[in-house]
């Protein structure tokens, strides 16, 4: 699914609308934006989850408009643990929403990873070869437990970034660009922090565009704020 746009902010808080129209040749694809359950792969992106940081990835195979009895959470997940982790999921609400110690913003795309350690992966994949640019920023959002989770970004498996998420509204964030060739793979990963799993839910608000000078206007998405998203 693709949403093209005049403009792009990359932000946690994902309940400011966007405006404007797209610009000639700038397309964005926007992990929480583009989220469906219509399919996996949906579009330019999959949802899955593989045992270890360059695995072959395994596709979700079960969907939920309702992950964890929550109406307002719709989901891929593996079915793997007693809470359904890995998973990806999205609040759906147009407000904030919590369940337990765990909070989300609206449209804000989370993250679990799964007991054994499981990373729960989102991947885009390159409709055509040229340079793109990429953002990601990752979020704590368990207040009570508190998340601790290892991020990642890899290229065609291998990892090119690698950091942690450590308690409640604790980020970490990547922003680049990259020559991809067409059906070249890039993934946003979450894994449990070489720890217990409970208490992982990360958000991940991440984009790709195909126009690099979206991000090279100031060094980053994120400085663009008034602009963008």
């Amino acid at each position: 699914m693709k949403t093209k746009r005049t403009s792009l902010v990359l932000t946690i808080g994902l309940g400011v609308l966007l405006a404007g129209f797209p610009a000639s040749g700038q397309t964005l694809y926007h992990l929480g934006d583009d989220f469906s359950l219509s399919g996996n792969p949906n579009g330019q992106w999959t949802y899955g989850y593989s045992p270890s940081l360059g695995d072959p990835l395994t596709l979700f195979p079960y969907t939920t408009t309702s992950m964890w009895g929550r109406p307002f959470m719709s989901a891929w997940y593996s079915g793997i643990a007693w809470d359904d982790s890995p998973q990806i999921s999205k609040n759906m609400s147009p407000d904030p929403e919590g369940f337990g110690s765990v909070s989300f913003l609206s449209g804000q795309i989370n993250f679990h990873p799964g007991p054994n350690d499981e990373k729960a992966i989102a991947r885009w994949t390159a409709p055509a070869a040229g340079t793109y640019w990429f953002e990601v920023t990752f979020e704590g959002r368990d207040w009570g437990i508190g998340t601790t989770t290892d991020v990642h970004v890899l290229v065609n498996g291998v990892s090119i970034f690698d950091d942690s998420v450590w308690g409640y509204l604790e980020t970490a964030h990547y922003a680049g660009d990259m020559y991809f060739e067409a059906g070249d793979t890039l993934d946003f990963a979450v894994g449990n922090g070489g720890n217990s799993f409970t208490g992982d839910s990360t958000a991940c608000d991440a984009a790709v565009a195909d126009d690099p000078a979206l991000g090279q206007e100031t060094g980053s998405w994120g400085d663009v704020k008034a602009l963008y998203r």
